[in-house]
């Protein structure tokens, strides 16, 4: 709603996560976007991302490649969009003035945050039962 996401994707060994920032940043300058999602591809990522991160208005996320062109969700990738989608549109309702309880879209995100914090754990401990 009136807000651009940029979007950058990576996959190179060795990126420095202070790069990924930089590189964000500049990608959201020359696109006027208020937000930005940075993935690295699933064993590129470096060790401060993990697998999902929040700073600032921006994600950093993996991605695992393989999954691209399955019909498997991209659960990190997925997480921030959407929880991007909810900020903006929060930040939309009160530029425009709307009566909007922040602190309980607050809540929600926090709590989204930590659900998706989990996923990565779930999906590791799946993965090694299963192998």
């Amino acid at each position: 709603p009136g807000a651009n996401i940029v979007i950058e994707v990576k996959m190179e060994e060795n990126y420095k996560f202070s790069a990924a920032i930089d590189e964000l940043k500049t990608a959201k300058e020359n696109r006027t976007a208020d937000y930005g999602i940075f993935i690295f591809a699933k064993g590129y990522e470096p060790a401060e991302v993990g697998d999902f991160l929040k700073l600032g208005n921006d994600f950093y996320v993996t991605v695992d490649k393989d999954l691209i062109d399955t019909d498997e969700p991209l659960l990190f990738f997925e997480a921030a969009y959407k929880i991007l989608r909810v900020l903006m549109i929060a930040s939309k309702r009160k530029a425009d003035a709307e009566e909007i309880d922040l602190e309980a879209v607050k809540r929600e995100i926090e709590q989204l945050l930590k659900l998706t914090s989990k996923l990565g754990e779930i999906k590791t401990f799946i993965y090694i039962c299963i192998k």
